[in-house]
């Protein structure tokens, strides 16, 4: 699910920044639906990870995080769809990485680090 985040973060671009012969889920799929699928991916993935956490004592602040990711991605999602400009497009794929980077950091190295 992390890996489908990033795919279509980084392929979601405002009209003005497609070109002839590069395939992008925006020109494919249409930016509101390119950007629900990945706004939904990126719920996914983030609630993918609770489970997870729960079995390594880290539920709750793991759950504070993945809401915090929640609202980010409605937020790209949202100023994408309404005003797809470089931009709020620059938004998604920063979250994208965002998301990656928190996710893996929750479930891996900060629950040992804070113990």
């Amino acid at each position: 699910l992390i890996g489908i985040v990033l795919e279509i973060g980084r392929k979601l671009r405002p009209p003005e920044q497609e070109a002839t012969g590069v395939v992008t889920y925006s020109a494919s799929w249409g930016i509101r639906t390119a950007s629900l699928v990945w706004l939904g991916a990126l719920i996914l993935a983030a609630i993918a990870t609770l489970p997870l956490a729960n079995t390594i004592s880290f539920l709750l602040p793991m759950a504070c995080i993945v809401t915090l990711i929640i609202v980010m991605g409605i937020w790209a999602a949202y100023g994408f769809i309404n005003n797809p400009i470089p931009v709020t497009s620059k938004r998604i794929e920063l979250a994208s990485a965002i998301v990656i980077l928190v996710l893996y950091l929750g479930i891996g190295p900060l629950p040992l680090l804070l113990r």
